[in-house]
């Protein structure tokens, strides 16, 4: 019985004391990052998909026009790599594979809209948070093809201007390591579940080995969030795109005021402009 007791113990304790060296590790590593270059700005509030009135409208050429002419400084727009087309489609659902062996994405106003020419109509001077929905699928050398295509239709300060997001560490890390700005998507528990540390912990030591510019996550709800100052804590000075922020003034104002949270997006599949609220300090 005691011998049975003592290979379950060391076979739980093994693996938490493993992972304990690595979190020494990511603090070691991130103590020495530089995070200044992260977006870091007073105007915090991004747009997620535009400003639309019709559902069918967001990740849309007007969407995000609007967006852009109502103050956002940045938006989040959904988008996928098309790897026979060599295109970057803007749409939220995955296309569905046609009698013809093609992929078909949803139309917005009849024709396909694709992200180089979103950048042609939009892209002087904005910011752009790509929330990669099909990077996991894309294999190395459509990996490849996609950043080359990236890389093609943004050109110069346009592409300093680019957030990649996805939940892979392996796939988003060739994006880190061509270049550009990425947001390593998490999905933690609430900050009140005693297992959320170890959990966060684990997104920390996945995100120095990545060497990626900012964590995302959903905020949680108002009443259980999962983006709390315990949540913060923990990740020390990594910066966070924080999403499907509860359009509360409360919590808006706190979020506002924390230096970790660099952006972000109010609301959840809602079109919501609160480019207003800002982190600025009135000139005297």
């Amino acid at each position: 019985m005691r011998k049975a007791l003592l290979l379950f113990t060391l076979f739980l304790a093994i693996p938490l004391l493993f992972l304990r060296f690595l979190g020494y590790w990511a603090d070691d590593v991130l103590a020495k990052r530089d995070f200044s270059q992260t977006y870091h700005d007073c105007r915090k509030i991004w747009s997620s998909r535009g400003i639309y009135r019709n559902y069918r409208m967001r990740n849309s050429y007007q969407s995000v026009a609007q967006a852009f002419a109502a103050g956002a400084p940045g938006v989040e727009i959904d988008i996928h790599y098309d790897p026979d087309m060599d295109r970057f489609v803007l749409s939220h659902a995955h296309p569905k594979i046609g009698p013809d062996g093609k992929r078909h994405y949803t139309l917005k106003n009849g024709k396909l809209q694709t992200l180089g020419e979103l950048f042609k109509r939009t892209g002087k001077g904005h910011w752009f948070w790509l929330d990669f929905k099909n990077l996991d699928d894309l294999n190395d050398e459509q990996t490849q093809k996609a950043i080359t295509r990236l890389r093609a239709i943004a050109p110069g300060s346009l592409w300093a201007r680019i957030y990649v997001e996805g939940n892979n560490p392996i796939k988003l890390k060739r994006y880190q390591n061509a270049g550009l700005h990425t947001i390593f998507d998490t999905d933690p528990l609430p900050a009140g579940n005693p297992l959320s540390p170890l959990l966060l912990g684990a997104y920390k030591i996945a995100f120095a080995w990545g060497g990626f510019d900012a964590v995302g996550m959903n905020y949680g709800k108002a009443d259980n969030p999962v983006y709390t100052p315990r949540t913060a804590k923990v990740l020390g000075d990594i910066p966070v795109f924080v999403y499907h922020i509860p359009d509360k003034p409360d919590i808006l104002k706190t979020l506002l005021k924390d230096p970790q949270v660099r952006v972000m997006l109010v609301g959840r599949d809602v079109s919501l402009d609160r480019f207003g609220l800002t982190a600025c300090k009135e000139r005297p």
